[in-house]
This record gives C-alpha cells, structure tokens and sequence, in this order.
C-alpha cells in the first residue's frame, strides 16, 4: 500500500515499513510485479525533489530513478502492456519508463487505469468516465449510473468503480452495463480490485478509517484488521 509515508507491506497479520519514506503521490504496479511510483523524497532520501518515476524491483525496500527526476510530481500513474502512463499536469505515456510522448485527453484524469489483456485505458474526469482503445489517440464516454471517481480493471472485461456517493460500481461487460452496492459511510480514498485464485473478485478500498475489503463487489466491506 502506497502512503505519503512510504510504502507498507501487509503480511504475518500487520503492517510493515519497507525501505526509505517516500511520499508516494501516484503508484502502480506492473504485471511481472515491478513497483512505479511518484511523489516527493523523505527526509534524508537520496531522489530527486519531485522523484519523477521510481521503480522498484524488491517490493519497496529500494528506489531507482528513471526518468524525469526533478521534473514530475505523477499524482496519477497506470501500468499497461503498452509501458507507463503518468499525469503530471500533462498526460504522459512511455514504452519503457524513460523515454515519454505526450497524449491528448478532454479533461484532467483524476484516476486511469489500464486492462492489462487487451490495453484499453479508463479515465475518470470531470467530464465522466472516458475510455480509450486505440493507445489514447480517441476517448469515448462511457454512461455509468453515477460520477465515477476511482476506477480499476479487474479483468478483459469487469471493471470496478467507487463514485463521488462512496458507493461501488461493477460492470461485467467493459462498461456497456453497470450495477450498484451500497454506499459507505465514509469516503473512499483509494481502490484496487483483482481476482483471487478461488475465482472471486476481492476489492479494496482505503479510508481514514483504514483499508476495507469487500468480496461481493462491494454489496459489503470488512474491514482489514
């Protein structure tokens, strides 16, 4: 879990500190397990102030620069087949995390993601929820029943939401059609959804209360002790 107090690994039933505090502003983490992230170096972190993109290859414990250091402070970062893309005020997308290319989109993204089968992009914006498939060269609008705010794949074609209610969406047929659970009483801060190896789709969600899980795409949420 990414944190503006650095990185924290969840196992042995607590949370655990890894390697230097960095204020992780953006996080991703890319399909053969390699960490990117954003944000601001620690007191006594040898990263450039902003890091730009930082990667790492041992869950946390150290930090490379590769590019942009100095320069990028990505409060949004998304991994795909196609490489990193980062928003830094600027939608930005690189094949192999040093070399970048601008891309156009109508609206600021407050959150992206990308479906790691098939490379389409999610954005969520103040115009809506847009969509791009062709390596962000067009984005279309997608129609969910509410104002999504955070957005994740969880596989080719179920996509999870949290809108500006706290409440989640899922839709199991890359966004064509949606269903809602019920609202949290508090605000979501972050999300992640993936599959577990029985099959179900667990969802995490991060607040000021702590992390929840949910595996009923989000009808409830327990919370992570």
């Amino acid at each position: 879990m990414a944190t503006h107090e650095g990185a924290f690994e969840r196992r042995d039933g607590g949370w655990y500190g890894r390697g230097d505090v960095v204020d992780l502003m953006g996080f991703a983490i890319a399909p053969d397990g390699t960490w990117f992230a954003s944000g601001h170096p620690g007191f006594g972190t040898d990263l450039p102030q902003p890091v730009g993109l930082i990667a790492s290859t041992d869950r946390g414990q150290t930090w490379q620069t590769l590019s942009r250091g100095g320069e990028s402070d990505f409060h949004v970062l998304a991994v795909g087949p196609a490489g990193v893309l980062g928003f830094d005020g600027t939608l930005r997308a690189s094949a192999d995390g040093t070399r970048w290319d601008e891309a156009s989109i109508p609206a600021p993204p407050v959150d992206l993601a990308v479906n790691r089968a098939t490379g389409a992009v999610l954005a969520t914006t103040e115009q809506g929820l847009l969509q791009s498939t062709d390596d962000l060269a067009t984005w279309a609008p997608l129609d969910p029943p509410e104002s999504v705010v955070l957005v994740d794949w969880v596989d080719e074609e179920t996509i999870v939401a949290t809108t500006a209610a706290n409440r989640v969406l899922r839709s199991h047929d890359a966004g064509q059609s949606w269903e809602a659970g019920s609202p949290l009483s508090v605000e979501v801060q972050a999300l992640g959804a993936h599959l577990l190896p029985s099959g179900k789709t667990e969802i995490l969600v991060a607040t000021q209360n702590g992390v929840l899980k949910s595996l009923d795409f989000g009808s409830t949420f327990v919370q992570v002790p």
